[in-house]
C-alpha cells in the first residue's frame, strides 16, 4: 500500500519520518465565516455589516502500520514532534502554503492499532492558502512607478524592504496603491539601513529599521494619514514610490487563494 499524498511541515515530510506511516487522505474544511447582518428599517430584509473569515482546517488521515504497540508509540511521538511546525504544505497544491497550529494530534492504542488517526491543522492569523514564494519587485530611484501582478483570487497585504543606498538621511517616504497610502515622515533612514513593512495580516504588521545597532521601531513615524496597510487585489496592481533620496525598493506580495 503507497501513501497517496504527501504532506510537509516546515519542509519535512510526513512520511519520511518512518516507513510504517502511510497518509490516506488530505481533507480542507470550509473556512468559518462570521457574518454580521442589521434588519433593513423596511422590514424586509437583512443589511450586511460585515463578512470576517475566522479560521480555516486540513484533516491529514494517517495509518501507522505498525503492530508492537512499543515502536507504535515510539512513532507516534514523533509524529507529534513533526506536528510543532507551522508551515504546511501539500502535494495537491504545489507551490502553495498555509500557516497553520496542531489543534489535534494523534492517539495512541494498544487494542485498536489498525484504525486511521486524524490529525488536524487550523489556520487562525492567515486562513488563506498563498502563493509559498512571494511575487517581487524592485526599483531603484527617488520617485518612480512599480507593478506587481499577483494569482490568486484574495486580497492580499504589501511587505516592503527599502534599503538607502545614497549618502544622505532619509526622512521622508510614501507608497500610493489607489488612494491608500503608507507615510512616514522623520524617519531617520540613515545610509546603509533598511525599513522593513513585514507581516502577513495588519494585525500583525512590523515597521522596523534594520541598522548596526539591530532593530528599532518606526510605528510612531507613521503618519495619521496614513493607511495601516496595502491591501492588493489578484491581476495587476500599480503603485507609486516617493521619498526625499533615492532608495532602492523591493515590494513583495504572496498570492492568495479563497
Amino acid at each position: 500500500m503507497r501513501t497517496r499524498y504527501r504532506v510537509w511541515l516546515d519542509g519535512q515530510a510526513l512520511d519520511e519520518i518512518s516507513d510504517r506511516i502511510l497518509v490516506i487522505d488530505v481533507e480542507e474544511a470550509a473556512p468559518d465565516m462570521q457574518i454580521d447582518a442589521a434588519a433593513c428599517a423596511s422590514q424586509v430584509g437583512s443589511r450586511l455589516l460585515a463578512c470576517r473569515r475566522l479560521r480555516m482546517q486540513v484533516r491529514v488521515l494517517i495509518e501507522v502500520h505498525e503492530a508492537d504497540i512499543a515502536r507504535r508509540s515510539e512513532i507516534i511521538n514523533r509524529v507529534a514532534a513533526w506536528c510543532q511546525g507551522k508551515e504546511l504544505t501539500v502535494n495537491n497544491r504545489p507551490g502553495q502554503r498555509l500557516l497553520v497550529r496542531c489543534t489535534q494530534q494523534p492517539s495512541v492504542s494498544a487494542l485498536q492499532w489498525t484504525e486511521r488517526l486524524p490529525l488536524v491543522f487550523t489556520a487562525y492569523e492567515q486562513p488563506y492558502w498563498e502563493d509559498a514564494v512571494p511575487t517581487e519587485a524592485r526599483f531603484a530611484g527617488q520617485t518612480g512607478e512599480v507593478s506587481l501582478a499577483l494569482p490568486g483570487t484574495a486580497e492580499t497585504m504589501l511587505c516592503v524592504s527599502i534599503e538607502n543606498t545614497s549618502g544622505k538621511l532619509c526622512s521622508r517616504l510614501d507608497i500610493w496603491h489607489d488612494q491608500a497610502c503608507l507615510r512616514f515622515e522623520g524617519l531617520a533612514l540613515a545610509p546603509g539601513e533598511r525599513l522593513l513593512i513585514e507581516g502577513n495580516t495588519p494585525v500583525d504588521l512590523k515597521l522596523q529599521i534594520e541598522g548596526e545597532a539591530g532593530l528599532r521601531s518606526v510605528y510612531h513615524k507613521r503618519q495619521p494619514q496614513s493607511a495601516d496597510a496595502l491591501m492588493l487585489s489578484p491581476g495587476v496592481n500599480r503603485l507609486t514610490v516617493t521619498a526625499d533620496t533615492a532608495l532602492k525598493w523591493t515590494l513583495r506580495a504572496r498570492g492568495r487563494y479563497a
